[in-house]
């Protein structure tokens, strides 16, 4: 048998037992209790699988309130054990001390046959006090009551959730009520009871419609409210609650509450205070329609011009849609205290109301007004009260809107109600403040027209005189202005033709100028729609000119009243930038090369010093000391290859000195010619005049000139290069009087057209496909440093030849002066040599040692510092040092300098460089040096700078040479 059989069969003898036993006991007379006894025992193990299945806390008492069965469910509620409840009374378990009269009430009720349905307090076995939901009713025996079934269910969530929620009402943002089933007041929230300004002890069943909604709304919703609660569902609607501060519009949602057995117990509702919302959207209806008027005003005001004649449909406008029963302008008095009315519109209410129609009075809000401060005036507001010649009228409240004429306040826009008073929105003011803002801008508008053609009068003959093209317009696109440079640039009759025109019309005449006339118009026009200044702007002309636009708005505050174009012709400028342009990317080929020139020039000076050490080994007739003689002049024309670079560096300044420049000339024809088909000619005077010039310079002169005479004579020719003394009594330009040495360079090849006679000697200018146009740039720059001129003259087919004017020295000639012996080159003492390139040091260290003197070396600053030290300490100072001007990675030769004269200030210096960009090697002196020689050189040029160095010496006092 399987164990639910077993289980069905155990339960139907349990069921015959008991009817069994019923019927047993039916014949006798027991009492309640002894049947209770009696009974329930038997029907105990049966209620156990009924209690089993339950969740609540279920005991069935006798009518003396003694346990006989618990579920299990009691236990876990109350923490009492079956075994341990059984005969115990009930209230002496669950209901002790301060309950049990509580407990007490409800058996009583129970045990007299009443089912009660209760919420209470009940204790746990520990103490714990737990707030339950009670069922308890009769148990029946036939005609007798023999006991209780209680069924206890825990109610702490339960309360916890209504605690929660009811907090939730007090502190909502929104109205919250809850109405019983009479519509009285059972809850209000903090937020209803702030509203009706009354506590809830006073509202407290309070009949809700009657306290809370105006009189003549309340039929309609006390109909819906009890139509809710008989039919059920919900309500919505709008309706207005009578607060404490006035009425307000309220957005109500009701829904119907019900008890446990879904009965209708009454009402909730939630209403949210929707007055500020509707007031404004009915303000931003009203803004709408306010600005609708404003852009009405612009239209007006800019069509016209003229804001009288417009003002009248203007305040109309504005009036209907502020909603008000009058708008008008009123003007401060000037000069004088007051107002004056200038214009008013009037609603027909406000046209119903006697008596004459007074100006809002300016000077009672003065202050505030020129404060650009909006007035907002009611009759309920002591504050700002509605003044007396208005109130007398019937004017409720208003505002008054600030009118500024530029900086000054100029008036005021005024808006009344007569209705009622009224709340005015920012967001409507706002708007009339800009319908405020365009009258003034009209006012000044109009106001500046007037002195713009005043002024315009005034100044006509000084604009008219103008180089630049004026052009002048009124907003609506008329021409007001034009002076007689802007008809001279585009062709244009005289100004006096084209004033009153349309401005597309004069722009398609002016346009015709141009390759694509309309988008010259085009381009204008967008110019004035962006209506910001513009500058510069370049347009080309078919012809060629250039010309420059500048557009100015002319315009007061936000307002445009008008339009300025300059136009100016920058053909030249141009030309001139383009010309500043070159000269610039030269500037940069010139620092180039000066880097180039410093390391080529180190590699040179080893060279040339290494060459002129082993001429002085050699006899002179030797031919080894020709070879070395030649590889000298070499030398020196690589280093004129440096200078030729060098000439376009704006630092560059040549490198004088007093020279005899027949041999330079004649070197120079000769080096470039060697090999070709052309043959020079040389006709130089004996007694030429000595020149202050840097001989690498000159060379590279007659070098380009003699190169390009070469050139354009391809088939071979004469060049005859002549030299002579000039000497000028009185100025002729561009010569001015004095001695000049004069060199020429003729030949006989085609001659320069005359076109590009003029532009020869512009940087790039070249007629040759491979040429760069360098040259004859770079010769002009070389003889304009050197003081003087040079000139070309030409005719096709009889050839060209140049002039060269350079400044001589005014002293005898080479052939007049005693040429006397040559200088002793030899030396003693100790020489430092600082250069950052060791074969320099070891070239120019072996020179100086060769003619006597006693040499140490420094590779830098830092070096050099410590052996002048060093040398000062031993009491063996240094005689004399050479200086290398440019040491990258460290100070140069002059901030060495100085250093080494805060050791031995009065050390005689000279400078070293082949980087002649700097100003130091053309004036030595000048930065604290003694003599300087340039890179590269021979022993004699060494000798000769630091010779003269020690001969002079150096002395911070001024005194004179050094041992």
């Amino acid at each position: 048998m399987t164990a639910a059989k077993r289980d069905e069969a155990k339960t139907s003898r349990l069921i015959d037992r008991i009817r069994e036993a019923e019927g047993e006991l039916e014949s006798d007379a027991m009492s309640p209790s002894q049947l209770a006894r009696t009974v329930l025992p038997l029907e105990g193990s049966f209620l156990r699988q009924l209690f089993e299945g339950s969740p609540d806390a279920m005991a069935v008492v006798d009518n003396e309130d003694r346990v006989l069965e618990t579920s299990r469910g009691f236990t876990e509620l109350f923490g009492y054990p079956s075994e341990e409840a059984r005969g115990k009374l009930i209230n002496e378990l669950v209901a002790p001390g301060g309950l049990s009269a509580e407990a007490s009430s409800i058996s009583a009720r129970v045990l007299s046959g009443e089912a009660v349905h209760s919420e209470a307090l009940r204790m746990h076995k520990d103490g714990r006090t737990i707030p339950v939901s009670l069922i308890a009713y009769p148990i029946q025996y036939g005609r007798q009551q023999i006991g209780v079934v209680s069924i206890y269910r825990d109610a702490s969530a339960q309360k916890r959730t209504g605690e929660q929620f009811r907090d939730f009402l007090q502190h909502a943002g929104a109205i919250a009520v809850m109405l019983d089933a009479r519509g009285r007041i059972a809850f209000a929230n903090s937020f209803l009871l702030d509203l009706l300004g009354r506590s809830f002890q006073e509202i407290m069943g309070a009949d809700f419609v009657e306290a809370c909604i105006p009189e003549e709304t309340r039929p309609t919703l006390r109909h819906y409210m009890e139509e809710l609660l008989s039919t059920g569902g919900s309500f919505e609607g709008v309706n207005e609650l009578q607060a404490q501060s006035g009425r307000r519009l309220v957005s109500w949602s009701f829904s119907v509450l019900r008890d446990q057995y879904g009965r209708s117990s009454g009402l909730a509702g939630i209403g949210l205070d929707i007055t500020a919302q509707e007031a404004s959207r009915k303000a931003l209806e009203r803004r709408g329609k306010i600005l609708e008027a404003v852009s009405f005003a612009a239209d007006r005001f800019l069509r016209s011009g003229n804001w009288e004649s417009e003002i009248l449909p203007v305040l109309e406008k504005l009036g209907l849609a502020s909603e008000s029963g009058r708008a008008c302008i009123v003007r401060r008095t000037p000069g004088a205290p007051g107002s004056e009315m200038l214009c008013e519109w009037c609603s027909r209410q406000a046209f119903s109301v006697p008596g004459p129609a007074p100006a809002v009075p300016i000077e009672q809000w003065h202050d505030t007004l020129f404060r650009n401060e909006i007035v907002s005036f009611a009759a309920s507001v002591p504050g700002i009260p509605v003044p007396d010649e208005l109130a007398a009228r019937g004017v409720l409240s208003g505002v008054a809107v600030p009118v500024f004429r530029g900086a000054q306040l100029w008036g005021l826009l005024g808006f009344e109600d007569f209705a009622g008073e009224r709340n005015w929105s920012s967001i409507e003011t706002e708007a009339l403040r800009a319908a405020a803002d365009i009258l003034g801008a009209a006012i000044l508008r109009r106001e500046f027209e007037k002195q713009l053609r005043n002024n315009m009068a005034q100044y006509a003959a000084l604009i008219d005189n103008l180089s630049v093209g004026v052009l002048a317009e009124s907003g609506d696109g008329t021409v007001l202005y034009a002076n007689s440079a802007l008809c001279t640039l585009f062709g244009l009759p005289s100004p006096s033709d084209i004033l009153g025109r349309s401005l597309p019309e004069v722009s398609a005449a002016m346009g015709g100028l141009f390759s694509d006339p309309g988008e010259f118009t085009k381009g204008s026009l967008e110019v004035m729609e962006a209506g910001a200044s513009v500058r510069g702007q370049e347009m080309i002309l078919r012809s060629g000119l250039i010309l420059e636009r500048d557009y100015v708005p002319i315009a007061l505050g936000a307002e445009k009243l008008g339009h300025l174009w300059l136009y100016r012709d920058v053909t030249e400028q141009r030309k001139a930038e383009s010309s500043a342009l070159h000269a610039q990317k030269l500037e940069s080929l010139g620092l180039l090369a000066g880097g180039i020139a410093h390391d080529f020039n180190n590699l040179l000076t080893g060279i040339l010093g290494n060459i002129s050490l082993a001429r002085m080994s050699v006899d002179d007739s030797d031919e080894l000391a020709r070879r070395l003689d030649d590889a000298e002049k070499a030398s020196f024309r690589a280093r004129a290859l440096t200078h030729q670079l060098l000439t376009f560096s704006r630092g560059g300044e040549p490198v004088k000195k007093l020279t005899d420049i027949r041999g330079t000339i004649r070197d120079s024809a000769e080096f470039v010619l060697a090999g070709g088909r052309c043959r020079c000619e040389f006709r130089i005077r004996r007694n030429l005049a000595q020149v202050e010039v840097d001989e690498g310079l000159l060379s590279q002169v007659i070098t380009n000139i003699v190169m390009n005479a070469s050139q354009a004579m391809t088939s071979g020719g004469l060049i005859i290069l002549a030299a002579s003394n000039l000497e000028l009594v009185s100025d002729a330009p561009p010569l001015s009087a004095g001695l000049y040495v004069h060199v020429t360079v003729a030949d006989e090849g085609p001659g320069i057209p005359p076109e590009n006679l003029e532009r020869i000697f512009d940087p790039y200018f070249t007629t040759r496909p491979d040429g760069i146009g360098l040259g004859l740039a770079a010769c002009y720059s070389i003889i304009a440093r050197h003081g003087g001129q040079i000139l070309v003259d030409s005719e096709v087919g009889r050839g060209t030849t140049f002039h060269i004017y350079l400044p001589a020295s005014g002293g005898d000639s080479p052939e007049e002066a005693d040429q006397g012996d040559l200088p002793d080159l030899s030396g003693c003492g100790r020489v430092m040599v600082v250069d950052d390139d060791e074969m320099v040091l070891g070239v120019a260290a072996a020179m100086l040692r060769s003619i006597g003197y006693r040499t140490d070396t420094a590779a830098d600053c830092a070096e050099a510092e410590e052996k002048m030290k060093a040398a000062m300490d031993a009491a063996k100072p240094f005689s004399a040092i050479v200086l290398d001007l440019t040491m990258p990675g460290g100070p140069g030769g002059v901030e060495t300098l100085k250093r080494l004269r805060e050791i031995d200030p009065s050390i005689p210096a000279v400078v070293s460089s082949g980087y002649s960009t700097n100003a130091v090697m053309s004036n030595p002196a000048l930065y604290g040096f003694d003599g300087g020689v340039a890179k590269p050189y021979r022993v004699e040029d060494l000798a000769s700078a630091l010779g003269q160095a020690l001969r002079t010496g150096h002395n911070s006092e001024g005194g004179g040479g050094r041992p």
